[in-house]
C-alpha cells in the first residue's frame, strides 16, 4: 500500500490457448497486450503480440512465453525511458560555463 501515485504503470492483458498434439507435445499460444503509462496518463509504449511455444509440458511452454514477454516488456520500458531522457536533455538550454 502506498500513498504516492506510481511513476509508471504497466497495464496488461493475457489470453492463453493451449492445445495438445499428443502426450509429448503441448502447444501454447499466448496473446499479450501491454501498455506503459507515465504518471501524467500518457502512453509511453505498447506491446501487442502473440507468443507461440511448443514443449513437452504446459508448464515449460508457459515459462518460455512469459520469459519472452518479460524480455519484450523490459526492452520497451528501457527504450521508452531512454527516449524520454533524450527529449528532456535536448529541450534544456545549454549552460555557458566560463
Amino acid at each position: 500500500m502506498s500513498a504516492r501515485k506510481p511513476d509508471l504503470l504497466v497495464k496488461y492483458f493475457f489470453e492463453k490457448d493451449v492445445s495438445f498434439e499428443n502426450k509429448l507435445s503441448h502447444h501454447l499460444l499466448l496473446t499479450a497486450d501491454a501498455e506503459l503509462v507515465n504518471d501524467k496518463g500518457v502512453t509511453m509504449g505498447t506491446i501487442s503480440k502473440e507468443y507461440k511455444k511448443t514443449s513437452s509440458t504446459q508448464d515449460i511452454s508457459e515459462q518460455q512465453v512469459l520469459a519472452e514477454f518479460s524480455s519484450d516488456l523490459m526492452e520497451m520500458t528501457s527504450s521508452s525511458l531512454i527516449d524520454t531522457m533524450h527529449k528532456i536533455n535536448t529541450s534544456l538550454p545549454l549552460l555557458d560555463i566560463y
